[in-house]
């Protein structure tokens, strides 16, 4: 492992989150075994005070893992290349981690995705002072601990295995790769992936706008998934055609496809930006589905929960529209620069 302020950050920062998860898992446990929401004896009273502290230590968590995951991308696209042989960007750095990098930073945007839903049943439930869906949180926060607790360990693995020493083809592995996919028929052309992601992005915009103006609408569990599913398409889409199409506009070249050099200094740092806006699409997508369906299954938090997939669809709209007009800005003024594409 390479020893780094960067790195031993983000170790620390996912230890603290493993003990707060630990702790929160053992309230989880007591509180799915016993709870009773009609008693009132002392044993209630203890679980209803381990019901509050596990919350806290579980946002506590998710706060130090949410940390760790953005000092993990900015050591990976800022520090390493430095310290690894041949790597100028992210691309070279998670190479010389052998795949692993790749899987760390897929399960810790999954142990995200999960701690967002964790966190709309939280606060739904914290906010009615009977707290009716207790159980189905704790269930929620045993889920979500799992896979922050595995990509936590995924992530201790892929620094562990980083080779420094041997040199890497960072652009060239970029350049090999795109070559190989042009020769195979499974390939789509720039403007078929555009126009896929056009119909999406349609289609996500028409269901967020219905979800956002109808409160009966807003309800229907049915449609809050089809919406989170939607836009986890879109993100997948979105962000294939920002890689293969729109990354040329930022570097101006005519053709780079490397995420990670959206990340350096000489792009405006442009990457965070981007993914913070995938970031908060996928978690106001997650709070859609979720509040959608406590709307339908739990009479006491309808109107809260209506609210809150209101909002949520509004907030990823917002998050499509900001990545559109980052991610598509330079394009649009390249063709007015030059009258034509590249």
């Amino acid at each position: 492992m390479t020893v780094h302020a960067a790195t031993l950050g983000v170790l620390a920062l996912d230890a603290v989150a493993l003990i707060l998860l630990v702790a929160a898992a053992f309230s989880s446990l007591r509180i799915i075994a016993g709870w009773a929401p009609g008693s009132a004896d002392r044993r209630q009273l203890d679980l209803e005070r381990r019901a509050e502290r596990g919350s806290l230590e579980l946002r506590g968590a998710a706060i130090a893992f949410l940390m760790s995951s953005v000092l993990l991308i900015a050591t990976v696209a800022s520090v390493l290349p430095g310290l690894t042989a041949g790597a100028m960007c992210g691309t070279g750095v998670l190479e010389a981690m052998a795949g692993k990098g790749d899987r760390a930073l897929w399960l810790r945007a999954l142990a995200c995705a999960l701690l967002g839903a964790w966190a709309v049943l939280d606060r739904l439930n914290r906010r009615h002072p009977l707290a009716p869906i207790t159980c189905g949180a704790a269930r929620a926060q045993l889920v979500a601990s799992a896979i922050v607790g595995v990509s936590i360990a995924q992530s201790a693995a892929a620094l562990a295995s980083l080779d420094t020493t041997t040199p890497v083809g960072c652009c060239t592995a970029l350049y090999l790769a795109a070559t190989d996919a042009a020769a195979t028929v499974d390939r789509l052309p720039p403007i078929a992936l555009l126009a896929i992601a056009g119909l999406v992005t349609a289609l996500v915009l028409v269901t967020g706008i219905v979800i956002a103006l109808s409160r009966e609408t807003a309800r229907r569990s049915r449609l809050g998934l089809v919406f989170g599913s939607l836009m986890v398409l879109w993100i997948g889409v979105a962000s294939t055609a920002m890689v293969r199409v729109g990354a040329a506009y930022h570097y101006e070249v005519l053709s780079h496809e490397c995420p990670w050099c959206l990340f350096r200094a000489e792009n405006a740092y442009v990457g965070y930006a981007l993914l913070a806006a995938l970031a908060v699409g996928l978690f106001e997508a997650m709070a859609v589905v979720v509040a959608s369906g406590v709307a339908q299954r739990v009479p006491e938090l309808t109107a809260r929960a209506v609210r809150r997939a209101r909002r949520g669809a509004l907030g990823a709209l917002i998050a499509v529209v900001v990545f559109l007009a980052l991610g598509g800005g330079p394009a649009i003024a390249w063709r007015l620069r030059f009258d034509t594409w590249l």
